[in-house]
């Protein structure tokens, strides 16, 4: 072998050569081949005295290309005698080569497991290094008494919570099957990256997955942690390599994370790396920055931190600035409205849609705005033609049976409003005076309001942050203590907020155990699912709203649904004035101006038909401020957990001010003066005057979003210029560093390495 050498996955798997770790190998190597579609190969230097795998990608001129280092902790390995001298030359000979064959970019990952990262920052100053991150690897020689002993106590009471709760944790190799598509960890991984909002990026093919379980063997395993009922509810694969365990992807069910699920699983691996007596330390990775809560989490169980750097260079500035130049002028912008994060440059997106003109600029980009089309026209024609035009005919009667059909109940009741229908559920569950009623404290006005019609008193339950909506933990605690009080709620109201439903399962588990009616607020959620159910068939009742910002709307409107017919004739006669059979207008008891006309029934009809393709619009809005978005520190966006699905009726997100550099209320104020529409998050009921001197159970969480939290425009009539000048305005609020690469994730989250 000669002092510099290229090799292919095929000539370093034969080759008499020793990788430090795994994702310095070959076996790695032909994996991420088939995930990033490009070559894989190692710089080898001096028989292996200095190794520098990395992916080898084309560009748009087929004469030149650029390298990457494969995803994870590689970078460049050297033998720990090696000099400051040899690197350099390695250095050298290394990018002549490269730019001989036609490199003309490079962008390092360096990791800090293995030596190599502090000697290569200090021999070459052609290539620019920072610090992006801090990994965590936790010392397994000791023993796992110390280990357990190391961590810190909240993260022992969580792991011993999953125990006494039943969950047993199990390492094991990894077969085919395992990780194909359709296994329970492919399942769960897949489920848990769409929760945190990560790209595609972060998914992996199953020739991938095969490479892995083929290339590895009885080393590549997978770690899984099972409920009383031994059903998969954590499920992660990890590599042996060496004297190192690396943990690489995990998936999770969210709901067994409040358990202690998650804590377990990392437990379970700690412990069982510790009893084979043959590895030294157990690499579990970061978060998306240090800080976080996920690097929280992990540092929580005592490990090392250690850095992880990021190195740039550029090989052929001239053949560099000529790609830049043409990409910009394939999207039709200037260099500066290419992302400069993105590295190479002709590798980013535009910034902005350079299409715009002033004239687009100075119109008014909504928070939602309703979308009409001739569906809706020929119905309400229709309507007008026929000449029912009272809130009673045939649009009414059609519109209730196919709502109730869409929704999945018995009976929909159509209305003038959504408060209409919170105030009528009220009613139909004799809710009265002096009564108490539970409620979601992160929600619009309505939900109180209607409490209030009723001369009941509103108690509020603050939000978890899973979810955003009902906390189940904090409403347990109200309901236990009302119970020894003696005065347990008359109802309870559960607001499904911006398009996402709470957590029912623990909710209707603990109204079932207590006996307490429940109210679902699905005003702003029609269209989402919760474990396979849609929103509207979780409460006793349910109500939802069209209002003209909704997901659709018939300009003003409401529906409540039920399972039993006596309530839903007796909310049509509440709402018809209580008026009796009679000729001469009967009524024994009062009733409201509440139904439906015929005309606005014609309009929802028409919209109703068009709600999947809203829904997808909408969720494609909030796909493009996540790609677009993503990669600022400080910002995230609104959750969705495993067994979820939202509808994004509102994209929000929160923005921690002291990392992303401005607050909400300056980014709100900076989209108005560009004449775009942003509202923060809602205010929690128990901070409004209104309803100043009603109890309240809290815990910061509603508090905190509505001071951190922003909705943007998410209407489904969005152009892709409106999207493209929020987006323009919500990063030029960002005022930390000049340069910010991708989040990187991992652990619980999603470790792609």
């Amino acid at each position: 072998m000669t002092t510099l050498e290229f090799l292919s996955v095929q000539q370093a798997t034969v080759a008499d050569l020793r990788f430090p770790d795994v994702y310095f190998s070959p076996q790695y190597g032909h994996a991420v081949e088939a995930s990033d579609q490009a070559s894989w190969e190692v710089a080898v230097w001096k028989e292996g005295v200095i190794l520098y795998p990395f992916l080898r990608r084309p560009t748009s001129d087929d004469a030149y290309f650029d390298i990457v280092s494969p995803y994870g902790y590689a970078g460049t390995w050297g033998a720990s005698d090696t000099t400051v001298a040899e690197w350099r030359e390695f250095r050298f000979q290394v990018q002549e080569v490269l730019r001989e064959r036609g490199c003309i970019a490079e962008f390092q990952r360096i990791g800090s497991l293995v030596p190599g990262a502090e000697s290569l920052i200090q021999s070459d100053s052609a290539i620019v290094v920072r610090e992006h991150n801090q990994t965590i690897r936790i010392p397994l020689f000791n023993g796992y008494e110390s280990c357990w002993g190391n961590a810190e106590s909240r993260n022992r009471t969580k792991t011993r919570k999953a125990i006494r709760q039943g969950y047993t944790w199990q390492c094991r190799n990894s077969e085919s099957m395992d990780v194909a598509t359709g296994s329970t960890f492919r399942r769960l991984y897949t489920d848990t990256m769409k929760r945190v909002g990560a790209s595609d990026y972060y998914l992996f093919n199953d020739r991938y997955f095969q490479r892995l379980v083929d290339g590895f063997g009885s080393r590549f395993k997978i770690l899984e942690v099972l409920d009383s009922q031994q059903q998969v509810q954590v499920s992660g694969v990890f590599f042996e390599y060496d004297r190192l365990l690396h943990l690489h992807l995990v998936g999770s069910q969210s709901s067994a994370l409040r358990e202690g699920a998650g804590n377990l699983a990392y437990d379970g691996l700690i412990r069982w790396g510790c009893e084979q007596e043959c590895f030294d330390y157990l690499h579990i990775g970061g978060g998306m920055s240090v800080g976080d809560g996920m690097y929280k989490f992990k540092r929580s169980f005592g490990g090392q931190s250690i850095p992880f750097y990021i190195g740039r260079s550029v090989l052929d500035q001239q053949v560099y600035d000529q790609l830049v130049a043409n990409h910009a002028y394939s999207h039709a912008c200037n260099i500066d409205d290419l992302r400069s994060d993105i590295f190479p440059l002709y590798r980013s997106r535009p910034r902005v849609d350079p299409m715009l003109t002033d004239q687009s600029v100075s119109e008014r980009v909504y928070l939602s705005s309703p979308q009409m089309s001739t569906n809706e026209r020929n119905l309400l024609l229709d309507a007008f033609d026929s000449n029912w035009i009272a809130p009673l005919g045939p649009h009414v009667d059609a519109f209730e049976r196919e709502f109730a059909a869409k929704v999945q109940v018995e009976h929909a009741v159509a209305l003038s409003s959504g408060t209409a229908a919170l105030h009528l559920a009220l009613r139909l569950l004799d809710v009265g005076a002096g009564d108490r009623v539970l409620a979601s404290s992160l929600t619009f006005a309505a939900t109180a309001n209607a409490i209030t019609y009723v001369g009941a008193k509103p108690v509020f339950i603050d939000s978890e942050r899973a979810t955003w909506n009902m906390d189940p933990d904090l409403l347990g605690a109200e309901l236990e203590r009302a119970a020894k009080a003696g005065e347990l709620p008359k109802a309870m109201i559960v607001v499904d907020v911006n398009g996402q439903c709470a957590d029912y399962e623990p909710i209707l588990k603990l109204a079932r155990f207590y006996e307490i009616p429940v109210i679902e607020d699905a005003a702003e959620a029609l269209g989402a699912m919760y474990q396979g159910g849609p929103a509207g068939t979780f409460g006793d009742i349910a109500c939802f709203s069209f209002n003209g910002n909704k997901i659709i709307t018939t300009s003003g409107g409401g529906m409540l649904v039920c399972k039993r017919k006596d309530w839903a004739d007796r909310a049509r006669y509440l709402a018809s004035q209580a008026r009796q059979p009679a000729a001469h207008y009967e009524h024994t008891e009062v009733g409201y101006n509440y139904r439906m006309s015929n005309l606005l029934a014609a309009v929802g009809r028409g919209q109703l038909r068009v709600l999947d393709d809203r829904v997808k619009a909408r969720c494609q809005n909030f796909e493009f401020y996540r790609e677009q978005l993503g990669d600022l520190p400080g910002i995230e966006f609104m959750p969705e957990p495993d067994d979820f699905l939202s509808t994004r009726w509102l994209t929000s997100f929160t923005v921690d001010p002291e990392v992303f550099g401005a607050n909400r209320e300056e980014i709100r104020l900076a989209l108005e003066a560009e004449n775009i529409e942003a509202r923060p998050v809602w205010k929690p009921m128990h901070l409004q005057p209104a309803f100043a001197g009603c109890d309240a159970m809290t815990n910061g969480v509603s508090e905190s979003l509505f001071q951190n939290g922003l909705c943007l425009p998410s209407g489904s009539s969005l152009t892709e210029s409106d999207l493209h000048r929020v987006v323009k305005v919500v990063r030029s609020q960002h005022r930390g560093a000049a340069s910010v690469e991708k989040p990187v994730v991992n652990g619980v989250v999603g470790n792609k390495r």
